[in-house]
């Protein structure tokens, strides 16, 4: 026999009905059909598609009213806390802890005034609507207000709030000071 009929004879399969192949030598490697899948293929785990509720139309539409009035009892609960913060901020003789109870106080008074804010806007803009409605139904063409136009009213009713509290000339002191930094920032940057 010559050495290509017995090579022939060790790859042919021992039985007929399995696929195993012979190796030509203990040291080789054992030879796989291509051909044939892989005997433990790995399964993957199923990935569950998780949602997000804020951009799903299955939780409905958001309604800042509806929120409101679900969620209105947390602005209580952070009135309650600020109260407490407040009485701890007078017992407390630790410094570092006085400094940051002072900056949560803060942080919900800033959080408050900000609510207030955008309620005093919204109900400017509700007066404004109002205003619209009442001349379109009298006959006038609408009258769309610009972005430009509500900062306008934005500002003129702050600045008769703070007329109001006697605090205008403060503040105007204040926006002068930090509009003459702006300028003096300008000038060294050009040199």
């Amino acid at each position: 026999m010559s050495d290509e009929e017995s090579s022939d004879n060790m790859e042919q399969p021992i039985r007929s009905g399995s696929k195993k192949f012979k190796r030509l030598n203990k040291n080789r490697p054992s030879e796989i059909s291509s051909k044939r899948p892989k005997n433990n293929p790995v399964q993957t785990a199923s990935l569950t598609n998780t949602r997000d509720p804020r951009f799903d139309d299955l939780s409905g539409k958001f309604s800042e009213h509806h929120f409101q009035n679900s969620y209105g009892f947390i602005s209580e609960i952070e009135k309650r806390e600020k109260e407490k913060i407040a009485k701890t901020i007078k017992k407390e003789k630790n410094s570092d802890k006085r400094l940051k109870l002072l900056k949560l106080k803060d942080r919900y008074e800033q959080k408050e005034k900000v609510k207030i804010m955008n309620d005093n806007k919204k109900e400017q803009l509700k007066k404004i609507k109002k205003k619209e409605l009442e001349q379109v139904a009298e006959g006038k063409k609408p009258y769309f207000l610009k972005k430009s136009d509500r900062k306008l009213l934005e500002l003129a009713e702050k600045y008769k709030d703070l007329q109001k509290d006697n605090k205008l000339e403060s503040y105007m002191m204040k926006k002068r000071k930090k509009n003459s930094q702006k300028e003096r920032k300008k000038v060294f940057k050009n040199y």
